[in-house]
This record gives structure tokens, sequence and C-alpha cells, in this order.
């Protein structure tokens, strides 16, 4: 069975998998990100087409330690989703509302 596990860290014993950096006990918030290998940012760049013209509305997000890309996105921002829901939300007249 694959653990699907690219970086971690582990406290006192090892994990079935055997992967991991072990520890003795729980590291601060900061340490154990970097322990666990995720002491990397993530970066929204523009998503181009095969003929370099820019794909409107939606953004992939990126890891700066290697350049993996981790999704897509669109280009709504949280409030702007929340505020879409809302008025959604609002237009269904089934006699019940989400909010």
């Amino acid at each position: 069975m694959a653990a699907n596990v690219e970086t971690m860290f582990y406290t006192r014993e090892k994990p079935w998998h055997g992967m991991g950096t072990r520890v003795e006990k729980a590291p601060s918030s900061a340490d154990a990100l970097r322990l666990a290998g995720l002491d990397w940012k993530v970066v929204q760049e523009a998503i181009y087409t095969e003929k370099g013209g820019i794909i409107p509305g939606y953004r992939v997000n990126i890891r700066d330690s290697d350049r993996k890309a981790l999704g897509v996105v669109t280009d709504l921002t949280v409030d702007e989703l929340d505020r879409a829901v809302r008025r959604d939300s609002r237009r269904y007249d089934g006699g019940m509302s989400i909010f």
C-alpha cells in the first residue's frame, strides 16, 4: 500500500510506511513546518494557452520551492465567492434559505 507522502515528521514512534523526520517532542509551529518539509510558499501565476494567450479568470497555484503546480483556482476572492453564494441563495424561491 502506497503512503502517498512527500515529506513529513513524526514524534517518537515511526509510522507504518517508515517515512519522515523523527523528533522526540512536539515542535513549535515554525519548526513543524520546516521538519515536515512544508516551509515553502504558494505563488499564484497566470495560466497560458499553447499559443501564449492568458486564460482569463483562472490562476495556477505553484509551490515556490520546486515550481510544482498544486492546482488551478478562479480569480474570485473569498469575499466575492461569499457574495455570489449569498446572492444565489436569495434567488432560491423554494421556500427555504441556505442562510
